[in-house]
């Protein structure tokens, strides 16, 4: 079946392997056409000898050629003349999550300028590891108890792998088998030096592609999955594959201003036990 689909820097992984696109030049091609990564391509020729291959713009009917390397196409392992295909860039898990980590620093920066009540407090850098080698580092503790130990010795931490069954026996945490990919997936925790404990402040990760689908569904059992919409569409190449996240914006607010409860910083209904309790601790809570 022949789509449409929109260019993007999304993920790709498993099936599609042998049909990769390569590395091209942005920045000409930017200067040339526009960037590509939000318009919609067609493939004109693909030789599969070739290190180029040729495709057109939609909207412009300007043609272009890229390169094999860290390209691929989802409509189908391998694609004939005149098939439009989505083509999606391997982003670099490890350097997306330093550019949102950047953010703080630089969101830090200008509240640590501006307000002299504020001092720097976040590391230079995030340390990445993997649920695994949390659970190898303090096999004891709890997967609760070892992200407040590792963050709170090194500050801002982004665990990866979480959902997958572990050498123990156990996950990390549960991740639902249709989301994310528990290989490709992570959560990026601070250490919140006011309530002296960890805090996750995003949760993201590339989503399932058809081989993932099939694998967790069928690690928990749940292969009659595959027959609800959304995962028909998926498994028959329907739909387009992504990255995506959460960011917790009243958390990040929270957490730079150094509040101790989210109350502060977001307005909302609490119990008449917790306006007590936050009263009691010199805690202002925001109401509608």
């Amino acid at each position: 079946m022949k789509q449409n689909y929109l260019g993007t820097y999304g993920v790709l992984k498993g099936s599609y392997m042998e049909s990769r696109l390569k590395y091209y030049d942005f920045e000409s091609t930017k200067k040339a056409y526009g960037d590509p990564t939000s318009t919609i391509l067609k493939c004109v020729r693909n030789d599969e000898n070739e290190e180029y291959i040729l495709v057109e713009l939609l909207t412009t009917n300007e043609k272009m050629r890229i390169k094999r390397e860290g390209y691929e196409l989802t409509s189908k392992p391998k694609f004939d003349i005149g098939d439009k295909v989505k083509l999606i860039k391997y982003p670099d898990k490890k350097a997306t999550v330093k550019k949102i980590y950047q953010v703080f620093l630089n969101t830090e920066k200008e509240l640590t300028e501006k307000f002299e009540k504020f001092e720097k407090f976040l590391p230079k850098e995030v340390t990445f590891i993997t649920s695994q080698e949390l659970e190898d580092l303090y096999p004891e503790l709890t997967p609760n108890e070892r992200e407040d130990k590792f963050a709170k010795e090194h500050k801002a931490i982004f665990i990866m792998q979480i959902g997958k069954v572990l050498n123990s026996g156990k996950r990390h945490d549960g991740r639902a088998p249709d989301y994310d990919d528990w290989e490709l997936n992570g959560d990026l925790i601070m250490w919140n030096p006011v309530l002296d404990r960890s805090l996750e402040l995003s949760s993201m990760g590339i989503r399932v592609d058809k081989a993932a689908l099939e694998r967790q569904l069928k690690e928990l059992n749940l292969e009659e999955r595959k027959n609800l919409n959304f995962h028909k569409m998926l498994l028959n190449d329907e739909l387009p594959l992504t990255i995506g996240g959460g960011i917790g914006q009243s958390r990040i607010c929270m957490f730079l201003l150094q509040k101790a409860h989210i109350g502060e910083v977001q307005a909302s209904v609490w119990t008449p036990e917790i306006v007590k309790t936050c009263k009691e601790n010199g805690i202002n809570l925001l109401w509608y």
